[in-house]
């Protein structure tokens, strides 16, 4: 694969891969890919820039083969990425954070409070969200100063009744 060295440490390479765009999975199978080459202690791949940063403890030509000799359907072939990998997963995760974050910075720069306010009401109703409030209580059939001490457990928040939900004890 033709790649451009970016940086060149001793012990570091960060390399930038002459591809169009790079998949989650190509970016899974590049960084596996490196890390079956003899003395490669660590490998950093970025997919949105088509980076890789090499940290190895052999010689820079054998890194430098590795990669030129590199193509995405051989090293596919190869089989070495586990069937799941963490990156779609964190990927996904930055991407939810990142609407949230924005959602949220043009609800507060262009709504007044009270829409923000009512909006933020009809998503909790139309989408709850689990929330668990433990609330430690004594146990009320014993004694306040029983022979085996205190009893404590743990009591439920909320109890169901026929017109709908509500709070017993806590927040």
């Amino acid at each position: 694969m033709k790649c451009t060295i970016l940086h060149d440490l001793p012990g570091r390479l960060r390399v930038h891969l002459c591809c169009g765009r790079m998949s989650l999975s190509q970016a899974d199978v590049l960084e596996y890919y490196l890390l079956a080459v003899d003395g490669v202690r660590s490998v950093k791949v970025y997919d949105r820039t088509q980076d890789a940063v090499v940290l190895y403890e052999a010689e820079r030509g054998n890194i430098l083969r590795a990669l030129a000799q590199f193509s995405f359907a051989k090293a596919e072939a190869m089989e070495l990425v586990p069937e799941h990998t963490s990156r779609a997963l964190n990927r996904e995760f930055e991407d939810k954070l990142a609407i949230t974050v924005m959602r949220r910075c043009i609800s507060n720069l262009f709504l007044p409070a009270p829409i923000t306010t009512a909006l933020v009401g009809v998503t909790r109703l139309t989408r709850p969200q689990a929330h668990w409030n433990a609330v430690m209580t004594r146990l009320r059939l014993t004694p306040a100063k029983s022979a085996r001490g205190a009893m404590m457990g743990i009591e439920r928040v909320a109890s169901p009744e026929v017109d709908g939900m509500r709070k017993d004890r806590g927040r």
